[in-house]
């Protein structure tokens, strides 16, 4: 048992068991197909995420930067939720 994501990641790819994880934990490992998705019907809905900032005219670079990758990468789990959440209603 850990608390740690990383290391439940790590254990999971080793094949040392299954777990319930957000996607977004381990989206990679699925794309890369080092693991996957048991039970597609049990997946949680979708969460929003949001990004606070005080002024978006003087927002640093490096915060539209981080703010864009990772608009990117959670569009990324979203396609994979949708397709994975399509497949669990066929079944």
């Amino acid at each position: 048992m850990t608390n740690d994501p990383m290391t439940l990641v790590r254990w999971l790819t080793a094949g040392a068991g299954i777990a319930y994880v957000p996607l977004m934990w381990v989206i990679n490992e699925i794309n890369r197909g080092e693991l996957e998705i048991l039970l597609p019907r049990y997946q949680s809905d979708p969460r929003p995420v949001y990004a606070l900032y005080t002024e978006k005219d003087k927002l640093p670079l490096k915060v539209q930067v981080v703010i864009n990758s990772l608009t990117d990468y959670f569009v990324e789990v979203g396609k994979l939720f949708q397709e994975m959440h399509g497949r669990g209603k066929e079944k």
